[in-house]
């Protein structure tokens, strides 16, 4: 009888800096396992610093890093609106001398 077996390890770290109005945070995220790290009871998302709607970076033995940007604008008269901004990228490698790299970009602005 053969079975199929998940081996999964994956983490995430992040570090912020907030300065008045705003923060900047800085993310790395690490799959060590060789397969994808699933959604869990077919939810919309997966907690981990570097799942972003358009790339999860959660393929197996890739690895990420991102720089978010948030303001506040509460802070300038304007309270409920704020803006976000990130910049994430992953890789991960295909064979033994080919990585496979991807990029996200957002911009967020929210009342």
């Amino acid at each position: 009888m053969s079975c199929w077996r998940v081996h999964n390890n994956i983490w995430s770290s992040s570090l912020g800096v907030a300065f008045g109005a705003h923060t900047v945070t800085a993310s790395y995220q690490r799959n060590n396992g060789n397969n994808d790290f699933d959604y869990l009871r077919q939810a919309d998302s997966i907690y981990l610093n570097n799942s972003i709607q358009y790339s999860d970076f959660n393929s197996p033995k890739e690895q990420s890093w991102m720089l978010r940007y948030d303001l506040n604008m509460a802070e300038y008269g304007i309270p409920g609106l704020t803006f976000m901004t990130r910049y994430a990228r992953g890789w991960a490698p295909i064979t033994a001398t080919r990585t496979r790299c991807t990029c996200a970009k957002t911009i967020t602005v929210r009342r």
